[in-house]
């Protein structure tokens, strides 16, 4: 009877292990997925954009020992904030905060991804040597990393953060960056495009030479 009960205990044990590890990774499947909503939300509809973003903080608060959750939320609320050009100097302290407590060697990406946040933040505070300073961090993090995505980004930010500061030249110029790295299957992947024609039709000198390009 001992050994019956053994061995169902065993079982039981076994079961509820398996349920939880699917029940973590549906969890976790669901965070990757409302996060893509917040990116392709955040310009045209910041409202919709803020309602997933509640959605990730409340799971991440489910895993308060995942570095890479917190770092998600925190990246993509600096993300709404940039396109809406909204200043947060509470979400800009929290990715100062977190950014110190990691080591670059232990969590490559997660440290790129506050740097960016950071940089971005920078940007709606209207500190662009700052900004520019942690997009240049960041670039560097991604590009050692091999991240196209991520490096295709960061160009594109330095882009406008260069026509912010009226180096229209070294922005045209991290904009072409930006489309070298891009790929047809991120989302934005038109946006370095858009921005390095609208850039250029008002580069008189160049104008029709770029637009055929």
């Amino acid at each position: 009877m001992m050994k019956n009960f053994a061995s169902n205990f065993l079982l039981f044990a076994f079961i509820m292990s398996t349920l939880s590890v699917f029940s973590n990774d549906t969890i976790l499947k669901h965070f990757t997925s409302v996060s893509e909503q917040v990116d392709s939300n955040a310009f045209s509809h910041p409202k919709i954009a803020k309602k997933y973003i509640s959605d990730l903080e409340s799971i991440a608060d489910m895993y308060p020992e995942n570095i890479n959750l917190t770092a998600e939320v925190l990246y993509r609320k600096s993300s709404v904030n940039f396109y809406q050009f909204t200043d947060d100097s509470i979400l800009l302290s929290k990715c100062k905060f977190m950014a110190l407590a990691l080591s670059a060697g232990q969590y490559p990406f997660e440290s790129a991804l506050l740097d960016y946040s950071l940089s971005m933040c920078y940007f709606t505070n209207g500190n662009f040597t700052m900004a520019f300073t942690y997009a240049l961090k960041s670039l560097e993090q991604f590009k050692k990393n091999g991240n196209q995505l991520f490096t295709s980004k960061l160009y594109c930010l330095m882009g406008h953060i260069f026509l912010t500061t009226r180096s229209k030249d070294e922005a045209i110029e991290c904009y072409r960056k930006a489309i070298s790295y891009a790929h047809k299957e991120q989302r934005d992947y038109y946006l370095p495009y858009v921005a390095l024609y609208s850039n250029v039709i008002y580069t008189k000198k160049k104008f029709q030479a770029e637009i055929d390009s």
